[in-house]
């Protein structure tokens, strides 16, 4: 580390970081102290089995443990599970719920919860070592064991916090403190980190990775950080799906390590044109604008049509692909919340001019609310037909979204099925005469002598969008079989009018979730709105991290903010759209804030810069000492972490 180089903090002056290691390793001591004691409250206050998918991430532990090789997708051990299903009851674990488990049933397999083989193997070969050592000992006593396992990544994150602290701030920067001490005492990561659970080891290995990164940049290449980026990215791969972007920042670390001084522009130039060539190499023009798809056929939805009943494209299914995920149709598009308002409680129809190019039954264009889905069996022919069907929708109904292609699997063939026209007017309409469009996009027009607005969008499939090639569609989802496609991701991103209530859902969740949100994220912290209090403390935090940034630009060095922002944003947007895969269905599920812990360092850096900057602005304007502010900041973490101890206790008695 160069004496004139800073991200954060004053200038190093020569000799000033030698003379104080001996207090950064006292510092560090009293972290990890604090970090093991804290850790070990929520070790043994939450109840047996009350995380995330613990009962199946134990059962997967628990098989390498007992049984020769890695276990494969359907294997389990019925006398396992009928003891860890015995304890789960004895915990109260089934309380409340509407699940009947028998731990007696004689019929394999007793449910725990949903398998987790299939996840990758690496933290769970390191929680099967002290297992194998229990042998014949009860499975809850085994499951504490894991938690410590867990734990002890736990201590290896804030090891890795204060190392990175320390390679972005001078020595005297409240940053080497404070950087830690937040991630220490931000409940919520210290409830996940001591479950059993693979985010642990992801989020240990990823921050390990993390740090290497920012030393590699900062310092430049060398046999030992070179290993270290690489060697932990590899940690990561065999972790967990969550800190697969540890694998895409490798060589942007290295890039930037190995190009320093006079020689960054070309780095960055290289950045500039690897991105360009990248996305031109994955994404392409002439999608359908406002359709979300889900099949993977290698050609675009959106095709020119010589037999089209409205302007000069339409959407095109073929019946031979299949979807990802599997329980979806090959095209969705939602109802903006505004149409839903037009037609709920009332009556609506819904039509398109339908063909194919062979003569197929299938199910017409299909809407849904959740609940009920309005279809009906349509058998075409070569030349386009129009098909129409009314559906009363009932007065609860607050989203709406059609599904357009093949209901069932796919057919034996592939046969081409087109739409065009596509259209969902309020009211009865004649469904046996076609609407007269006043424009090729469908948009409005007049149906059945009375003058409709079309609530669906691009029904016509005249405005395009942009597209992915097959070859990065298929590899995302064998990479993230959880997630959504590209395309169907991309357009969910992009489309505030109809998706933009979800996102407000969405992130609403992840926050709350972020700090306190307990057990299997349905154990929140007492009081009326306490997030309310949360929300007031992140938003200065972000105020101060503007300033703060807007102060020292001149002095930061940007190949390391362009890598935490790179990381801020692959992490936090992978949580986010997690649960995109289940917009569109009978079943919404919000994704929650443990799929963002591996970024636990760039985001609470946010907070640490941020509260710094307001509470040297409380220093300047309100003469309020600085061992006051410091003893403030961490009094209220501190009495936070109190809080949500007693509402986790309070939950579950």
């Amino acid at each position: 580390m160069t004496s004139q180089s800073r991200i954060l903090g004053r200038v190093v002056k020569p000799g000033e970081a030698a003379r104080s290691l001996a207090n950064e390793y006292s510092i560090l001591g009293l972290l990890l102290l604090t970090a093991l004691v804290h850790g070990l409250l929520y070790v043994f206050i939450m109840p047996p089995w009350q995380h995330y998918d613990e009962p199946n991430n134990f059962e997967y532990a628990w098989l390498i443990a007992n049984h020769p090789g890695l276990p494969e997708p359907d294997d389990f051990d019925q006398t396992m599970r009928r003891e860890v299903a015995i304890s789960m009851w004895e915990h109260g674990f089934f309380q409340g719920m509407d699940i009947t488990v028998d731990p007696n049933s004689p019929n394999p397999p007793i449910w725990i919860g949903y398998s987790q083989i299939e996840d990758q193997p690496l933290y769970y070969m390191l929680v099967a070592v002290p297992l194998r050592l229990m042998g014949s000992w009860d499975v809850t006593a085994q499951m504490y064991a894991g938690r410590l396992v867990s734990l002890a990544f736990y201590l290896v994150t804030i090891f890795a916090v204060w190392g990175f602290a320390r390679e972005i701030a001078s020595p005297g920067s409240a940053v080497r403190w404070i950087l830690p001490v937040t991630v220490i005492f931000i409940p919520a990561f210290t409830d996940l980190m001591t479950a059993v659970n693979n985010d642990a080891a992801a989020v240990a290995f990823f921050s390990l990775f993390l740090w290497g990164s920012v030393r590699t940049v900062k310092r430049g290449i060398s046999i030992v950080n070179l290993f270290w980026v690489v060697g932990t990215a590899i940690l990561c791969y065999y972790t967990k799906s969550t800190v697969y972007i540890a694998l895409l920042l490798v060589p942007v670390a290295l890039l930037f390590g190995i190009l320093r001084g006079r020689r960054r522009w070309l780095a960055w130039t290289l950045v500039g044109i690897g991105s360009l060539v990248a996305l031109a190499s994955v994404a392409s023009w002439g999608g359908a604008a406002y359709w979300y798809r889900s099949t993977d056929q290698a050609s675009s939805i959106r095709a020119a049509g010589p037999k089209s009943a409205l302007g000069d494209h339409v959407l095109e299914i073929q019946t031979k692909a299949e979807m990802s995920p599997r329980w979806y149709r090959p095209v969705v598009q939602p109802l903006t919340p505004g149409s839903v308002q037009q037609v709920a409680g009332r009556q609506a129809t819904l039509g398109a001019w339908i063909w194919a190019s062979q003569p197929v039954q299938t199910t017409a264009p299909s809407l849904n609310d959740g609940k009920i889905s309005f279809r009906q069996s349509v058998m075409l022919t070569e030349e386009p037909a129009f098909y129409a069907f009314t559906a009363s929708l009932p007065e609860d109904t607050w989203r709406l979204w059609l599904t357009v292609g093949p209901a069932l699997d796919p057919l034996a063939e592939n046969v081409s099925i087109y739409y065009d026209g596509i259209v969902l007017a309020e009211g009865l309409r004649p469904v046996d005469e076609p609407p007269q469009f006043s424009d090729v996009e469908g948009n409005f027009g007049v149906w059945g002598g009375q003058p409709f607005t079309n609530l669906l969008r691009n029904g016509s499939a005249e405005i395009a969008g942009p597209r992915f090639r097959p070859w990065i569609e298929k590899a995302i989802v064998k990479a993230f079989p959880s997630y959504s496609t590209l395309s169907f991701t991309v357009y969910y991103l992009f489309d505030w009018q109809g998706a933009g209530w979800h996102y407000w859902a969405v992130g609403a969740r992840l926050f709350r979730t972020f700090w306190g949100y307990f057990g299997w994220g349905n154990a929140p912290l007492l009081g009326h709105k306490p997030y309310r209090v949360l929300l007031a403390f992140t938003l200065l935090a972000f105020i101060g991290a503007g300033i703060y940034l807007y102060r020292h630009r001149k002095s930061l060095l940007w190949a390391i903010i362009f890598i935490l922002s790179l990381t801020l944003l692959g992490i936090w947007m992978g949580a986010f759209v997690r649960g995109v895969s289940l917009f569109a269905t009978n079943r919404l599920w919000l994704p929650v804030a443990r799929y963002a812990y591996p970024a636990i360092i760039p985001t609470v850096l946010i907070f640490s810069i941020g509260w710094m900057e307001i509470l040297r602005l409380f220093e300047r304007h309100l003469r309020f000492p600085r061992w006051a502010q410091y003893a403030l900041y961490t009094g209220l973490l501190v009495t936070l972490n109190i809080w949500s101890l007693v509402s986790i206790v309070k939950f579950y008695l």
